[in-house]
C-alpha cells in the first residue's frame, strides 16, 4: 500500500503560520499592557510625593511661586494619568481582539488536525484490511 499522503498538509501548515503570527501578536499586546501599568504606576507614585510635598510646604513656610508650580505640575501628572488610563484601556481592547483571532486561528488548525487525524485513521484501517487479506490469501494457497 502507498504511504499516508494527506493533500491538505500545506494548507495545515499555513495554519499553523497563521497560529505562531496570532500567538505573537497576543504576546506583544500583552507587553503593551505590563508596560503601559508600569507607567501607570511609576504616575501614580510620582503624584503621591508630589502631594505630600505639597501638604508639606503648605504647612510650612509658604513660597507662593512653589506651590504654584507645584500645583501645576501635580495638575499635568493627574492629566497624563488619565490619558494613561484611556491608553490602557484602548490596549484591553486590543488585547481582546487579538484574543479572538487567536482563538479563531487556533479552532481553524484544530479542525483540519482532527480531518488528518480522521483519514489517518481511515488510512490505517484499510492497511490493515488490506494485510489481513494478504494473510488470508497467503493461507490459502500453502493448503
Amino acid at each position: 500500500m502507498k504511504r499516508f499522503d494527506f493533500k491538505l498538509d500545506k494548507v495545515l501548515g499555513y495554519r499553523g503560520v497563521i497560529e505562531k503570527q496570532r500567538k505573537r501578536a497576543f504576546a506583544e499586546a500583552q507587553r503593551a499592557i505590563a508596560a503601559q501599568r508600569e507607567q501607570i504606576m511609576i504616575i501614580e507614585a510620582e503624584l503621591k510625593k508630589q502631594m505630600a510635598e505639597l501638604r508639606a510646604r503648605c504647612v510650612a513656610n509658604v513660597d507662593v511661586k512653589d506651590v504654584a508650580a507645584r500645583r501645576l505640575y501635580t495638575s499635568y501628572l493627574l492629566s497624563a494619568l488619565t490619558l494613561a488610563n484611556e491608553t490602557l484601556r484602548s490596549l484591553r481592547a486590543r488585547l481582546e481582539e487579538r484574543r479572538r483571532e487567536l482563538v479563531e486561528a487556533s479552532k481553524q488548525k484544530k479542525v483540519l488536525e482532527r480531518v488528518r487525524e480522521r483519514r489517518f485513521a481511515d488510512y490505517m484501517y484499510e492497511a490493515d484490511r488490506e494485510e489481513q487479506k494478504f494473510i488470508d490469501e497467503l493461507g490459502t494457497f500453502r493448503r
